[in-house]
């Protein structure tokens, strides 16, 4: 398929599918916030923990960007598809870390963190609990309509 959404495609800076970066400017301008892109897909740096080897997950730094902005962009990306979570110091730089749900080609890393996600865990290792915001309905981003829509 000459275009479709698990084609790789540039965002900011960070290789991404097709379907990623259409849910990235969805949330964009849901938040009205224009993302700093710290890690893209298909890249195989350690501190990920292989989570980022495959399609749909992404990294956006958080450095300085105040608590309501914040608050706006998790919002905004977990009601466009993502499963998202705030990584802070002092085990990481502040930055969210977000999957897409129905992504193929994801690492099966990525996948465990969606299952995580629905089950109100931190994605981490130790399995932390998270009680974060959540739609209402579970979503998945659909690239053809281009909007979210349900899973």
């Amino acid at each position: 398929m000459a275009f479709g959404p698990t084609n790789r495609v540039q965002f900011r800076g960070v290789m991404v599918s097709r379907r990623t970066k259409r849910a990235l400017g969805w949330a964009e301008k849901a938040s009205g916030f224009k993302f700093r892109m710290a890690q893209g897909s298909w890249s195989h740096f350690k501190l990920s923990a292989g989570t980022h080897s495959g399609s749909g997950v992404v990294d956006i730094g958080m450095a300085g960007v105040p608590w309501r902005q914040r608050v706006r962009i998790i919002r905004a990306l977990k009601d466009a598809g993502f499963a998202v979570w705030f990584r802070k110091p002092p085990a990481f730089s502040p930055h969210l870390h977000a999957c897409l749900f129905n992504e193929p080609g994801m690492a099966e890393g990525a996948r465990n963190q969606l299952r995580s996600f629905d089950a109100r865990r931190d994605g981490l290792a130790g399995n932390g609990s998270d009680n974060t915001y959540r739609p209402r309905r579970k979503v998945k981003f659909g690239f053809w309509r281009n909007i979210p829509v349900p899973r």
